[in-house]
């Protein structure tokens, strides 16, 4: 019945002036400040113009296909704390400062990526250096990584997973990664992996208020990137396959409720 009228709160959205948005590239040589904490570690920072809140990304130079435990190392380094602090002590302590920390890998990368806000930046990066350098194994937690199988098993049998499979294995022949079995980690291995990541060459990207003198003796005296030896192999090159006639796969699901189809 009220079709026709519109609320006061409608027409002052209305009388709202809009403005033209205007484009802004980044010029790499005035916006982003770039350099090396060591031989094989690069720093980059740029400035947050628009709120007081930092982002800090460890990008490591090692990924799945060069060590294809590496997603379950990072899902497991999320489910641990430090000699000093529990877990549940660990990201207490991290919420008090209104920070968190994830990790993550990909096929070329291993990521370690931190935010929170500037005014805490110092006590933010001194709980991550003191992760990086006294984790803790918890063997119970080891068991999660059993169930994460359990879990990536499900999902493959799934159309859209499958599809994705086929699709890799179209492209990359015998390097695609599924042809790969991933190995279980065991108690050593996880200390084992992760020392070879840190010791591995990185980039790391701060954007934030502080300026690059500060960023830089922080990280220095914080993080192990003394520890840094290994020169990257990634990204990992993948010859694709070559085909000399147009060629169409198919893999047969009956229970499928829809076509996928890549090309």
């Amino acid at each position: 019945p009220n079709k026709d009228t519109s609320s006061v709160y409608s027409e002052t959205l209305k009388a709202l002036p809009v403005g033209k948005s205007v484009m802004r590239l980044i010029d790499f040589d005035k916006d982003v400040e770039t350099i090396d904490l060591q031989q094989l570690a690069r720093l980059y920072v740029s400035e947050n113009p628009v709120n007081d809140i930092f982002s800090l990304k460890i990008v490591y130079g090692i990924g799945n296909l060069e060590e294809n435990r590496l997603s379950h190392l990072a899902h497991y380094l999320g489910l641990i704390g430090t000699s000093t602090l529990s877990f549940e002590d660990y990201r207490k302590s991290l919420y008090n400062l209104g920070a968190e920390i994830s990790f993550e890998a990909d096929n070329s990368d291993f990521v370690i990526l931190i935010k929170g806000f500037d005014k805490y930046f110092d006590e933010t990066v001194r709980l991550v250096g003191d992760f990086m350098h006294h984790y803790k194994v918890d063997d119970k937690k080891l068991k999660t990584l059993k169930d994460l199988d359990k879990m990536n098993k499900t999902m493959t049998k799934s159309a859209f997973d499958m599809a994705s499979v086929l699709f890799e294995k179209v492209r990359c022949g015998n390097e695609s990664r599924y042809l790969k079995k991933i190995g279980k980690i065991k108690t050593p291995d996880v200390s084992e992996l992760f020392e070879k990541v840190q010791s591995t060459e990185c980039n790391i990207h701060y954007c934030g208020k502080n300026r690059l003198q500060k960023v830089e003796t922080l990280l220095k005296e914080c993080l192990p990137v003394g520890k840094i030896k290994r020169a990257s192999k990634s990204p990992v090159e993948r010859m694709l396959v070559e085909y000399d006639t147009p060629t169409v796969y198919f893999l047969d699901m009956p229970g499928s409720s829809q076509s996928i189809i890549y090309s």
